[in-house]
């Protein structure tokens, strides 16, 4: 559970942000191994599973949410080149954001989708 404090999200804040280095707020990049990358409050934590994000936002001080319960997730664009390979990505992928779509509506936090680079 979030803390209460974290105030609801702030849209003036960061609409017209284009790049990472502006957002203040937890950023998180979906692997496609189906694993996450995250970075908050100028940490980054690499190949976490997405099971963990839930406990791994819950911990985040209210100091890491500058513009309200909201969080930016980009999908990697690096995929194989291989058929087999990636469908698998794909596969896990898929399951991925399905728990990442369950955590952040379970913590009443809004998700800010940036396209994959």
């Amino acid at each position: 559970m979030l803390d209460s404090k974290i105030a609801q999200p702030d849209r003036k804040q960061f609409t017209a942000i284009r790049n990472t280095q502006e957002w203040r707020n937890p950023f998180i990049v979906l692997n496609s191994d189906g694993t996450l990358s995250i970075t908050a409050q100028g940490t980054y934590r690499s190949k976490v599973d997405a099971k963990e994000l839930e406990d791994l936002l819950s911990k985040l001080p209210v100091t890491a949410w500058p513009f309200g319960r909201v969080i930016s997730i980009q999908p990697s664009s690096m995929r194989s080149p291989d058929q087999e390979r990636f469908a698998e990505e794909d596969r896990l992928i898929k399951r991925a954001w399905s728990i990442v779509r369950d955590v952040v509506r379970d913590l009443k936090v809004e998700m800010n989708v940036w396209p994959s680079a």
